[in-house]
């Protein structure tokens, strides 16, 4: 095996065994405009983004599903002010990043520390919110000793948690029982996963209102704001490039 390395330009995936699924979702996207490529060890590629002090202290943040590397606080001004080097990261079969078949949540490490030896960094922090929570913690389990600090963003937990569903909207709470119960097989959810997916490509302003409309009021005064919504809807067109 070789070791990681950057890509000078972004080179659109294939992704293996998906091509039919991907044909399905619609006309390709224009070209990213925002992205880098490193190609990992195994010759996938892993998409990521930087933003803030390309001199900082280094962050990789994980993002949450639907998202990619794009999503991030709109207010680009604040990592740099922080002196943070912000690394967002696209999740395997996401954004920039090539599929991996059959991976594991506990794979994902190997794949940080392959962006981190092509970026030459010994150490760096994790963050990750909702979904990239899980993904923060198999890095604090598994590469401990290249980590100089965790953070979690509300992030998801095991489905079977005591009262992990406690407070949560219906809608989700039924999405979340019925992806973690284990019960269904993948391809009865595969119809659904593509007209999902299509809307987010084509339509991502109905799955941000989908969004607001499931949130508390609070959070919809937040997602209403301009600057919010355009990053949000920039990132989740990337979710399903």
């Amino acid at each position: 095996m070789t070791e990681s390395r950057l890509l000078t330009t972004i080179e659109q995936p294939q992704r293996q065994g998906c091509r039919r699924v991907i044909n399905l979702l619609g006309p390709a996207l224009p070209p990213p405009t925002i992205g880098h490529q490193v190609e990992l060890a195994d010759g996938r590629k892993l998409g990521y983004a930087e933003f803030g002090d390309p001199t900082g202290t280094p962050v990789f943040f994980f993002h949450g599903m639907p998202g990619s590397r794009l999503f991030r606080h709109p207010d680009d001004s604040i990592p740099t002010e922080l002196g943070v080097r912000l690394i967002v990261v696209d999740r395997p079969g996401i954004g920039l990043s090539d599929l991996k078949p059959k991976r594991k949540l506990i794979d994902w490490p190997d794949d940080v520390i392959g962006l981190a030896d092509a970026l030459q960094l010994d150490r760096f922090a994790v963050a990750g919110v909702s979904a990239g929570g899980p993904h923060t913690m198999a890095c604090a389990y598994k590469i401990p000793h290249r980590l100089s600090g965790v953070a979690l963003v509300s992030a998801a937990a095991p489905h079977r948690a005591p009262g992990v569903t406690e407070g949560m909207n219906p809608r989700i709470k039924s999405s979340f029982q019925t992806a973690g119960c284990g019960c269904l097989p993948w391809w009865s959810l595969l119809p659904a996963m593509i007209i999902y997916a299509r809307t987010g490509r084509h339509q991502p302003e109905k799955i941000w209102q989908r969004m607001i409309d499931a949130s508390p009021p609070v959070d919809q005064t937040l997602l209403r704001e301009p600057a919010v919504k355009a990053v949000f809807l920039e990132s989740l067109q990337e979710t399903y490039r």
